[in-house]
């Protein structure tokens, strides 16, 4: 995989094209995707899944999976989870997760977040999970 990078890489400098700079980007955040990633859902979602091969999500979820680094936890339940009565956090083994992994900021936004597109959350990947009520 390694060669395969340098040969890339060489490649990209004597062409110079665009496409180089997206192959570059999607090794880096391969590269870079943590062992461990996490999701908030709702409690009511998590009872449901239980019986099931993968995690129930809602709707804000229907283009990409939304996932957190473990530092962007905190500032997610406090933006979006704060005035639910009870959520789940997930730990997420990100290498059991199918689909394509991208690292980027949300529409509109700065901060960059992990986003999976054409996947799901297999319960198998889930190494430990919370249940938050107030």
């Amino acid at each position: 995989m390694l060669r395969m990078a340098i040969a890339a890489a060489a490649l990209c400098l004597a062409s110079q094209s665009v496409y180089c700079n997206q192959v570059s980007n999607q090794e880096e955040t391969m590269e870079s995707t943590p062992q461990y990633l996490y999701k908030i859902l709702s409690a009511e979602d998590w009872k449901k899944s239980q019986d099931l091969n993968s995690v129930i999500l809602s709707s804000a979820d229907a283009d990409f999976i939304h996932f957190s680094k473990e530092d962007q936890v905190d500032r997610i339940v406090s933006k979006y989870w704060s005035q639910n009565s009870s959520y789940v956090i997930l730990k997420v083994e990100a290498a059991k997760l199918p689909g394509k992994m991208v690292f980027e900021a949300n529409p509109g936004g700065a901060s960059k977040y992990y986003h999976l597109y054409d996947g799901s959350i297999p319960l198998n990947a889930i190494a430990e999970w919370k249940l938050f009520s107030k």
